[in-house]
């Protein structure tokens, strides 16, 4: 199968010692716990390979007791299927104590870590509940009622090729992989592994947006929305926008402070090392769009800006 040929794998292999499926070579029936979890971290490589970079995985695992009681005896009420014979997690020698969980999906997300994969949601698992289940308490454990399913993906660096690298507010480099909602969780919990309300923003513009909405959506930005006035280089609202774009112009402005000192300073520091000839325009377009797209449509050469910053 060609590499990089899906966006999405959505898998739930089988888990350690509850099926035989009667199949040579099945994954679920090693004699140890590591064999098994070495075995799913070797198929999901093979799903890394497959999966796009910006793609995405989701892994339904479920959890399985150690009893070390030997063979079981008696029917199983909750699936017939589990009875074949010694299990492994039956016989003694599993190297764990009696009747402890395995953590099986925690090692083999630690492992698929220690792998190269980005784990989204590691400690805030998707929770897939078990419909059919009831709470209470067993002989000698509680009624597990639900399952975790964990979200990986192959590389955080694909948000930032996809995002352009740069503060959809500013014209800064982020230089982390900050990638915050703009919706926030709190109100739009739905919404809070949703591709589409993910913003490459700098952390200190997204901690003054907070959790307020009167902010314009960076993919919403028009074009002359926003202009640059020169020399001063404050964030000033365009010239022909309707009374709510005009509105919303002005308290993102005001809400993310875009005027302060530090980002005046920022603006200025590019446009002096543009004129002296450290940086190319090239580099500007990268790293700071905006400053960029607005020394083009006021059409500021090198010489009409040492003019005006002299």
């Amino acid at each position: 199968m060609s590499a990089e040929r899906f966006q999405c794998a959505v898998t739930s292999p089988p888990y350690f010692w509850q099926r035989d499926y009667k199949v040579d070579g099945q994954i679920g029936l090693e004699p140890k716990i590591n064999e098994y979890v070495q075995k799913i971290i070797l198929a999901m490589d093979e799903v890394k390979r497959v999966l796009k970079k910006d793609g995405v995985l989701f892994l339904n695992l479920g959890d399985t007791y150690y009893s070390g009681k030997g063979m079981p005896r008696g029917n199983d009420k909750k699936s017939k299927a589990r009875r074949f014979g010694l299990r492994a997690v039956d016989a003694s020698g599993l190297g764990v104590p009696r009747k402890t969980a395995l953590g099986l999906p925690w090692r083999i997300a630690l492992g698929m870590i220690e792998k190269g994969w980005v784990a989204d949601t590691f400690s805030t698992a998707f929770i897939h509940t078990k419909t059919r289940s009831k709470w209470g308490w067993k002989t000698d454990y509680v009624e597990r009622l639900n399952e975790l399913i964990h979200s990986f993906n192959e590389d955080a660096s694909h948000i930032r090729i996809s995002l352009e690298d740069t503060c959809h507010w500013m014209p800064y480099d982020v230089g982390s992989d900050t990638v915050e909602h703009f919706l926030p969780k709190s109100s739009y919990p739905d919404l809070a592994y949703e591709w589409t309300n993910y913003r490459l923003v700098c952390s200190r513009l997204n901690a003054r947006k907070g959790n307020f909405e009167d902010v314009v959506d960076p993919f919403d930005v028009i074009p002359g929305m926003f202009n640059l006035h020169f020399p001063s280089l404050n964030v000033i609202t365009g010239s022909n926008l309707t009374g709510p774009q005009q509105n919303l112009a002005e308290s993102t402005i005001r809400r993310l402070r875009l005027n302060d000192s530090r980002s005046i300073d920022t603006r200025q520091e590019y446009v002096k090392s543009y004129i002296g000839g450290h940086i190319s325009a090239t580099y500007i377009r990268h790293k700071a769009p905006f400053l960029m797209s607005e020394l083009a449509r006021q059409a500021l050469d090198k010489r009409k800006l040492r003019q005006l910053f002299k």
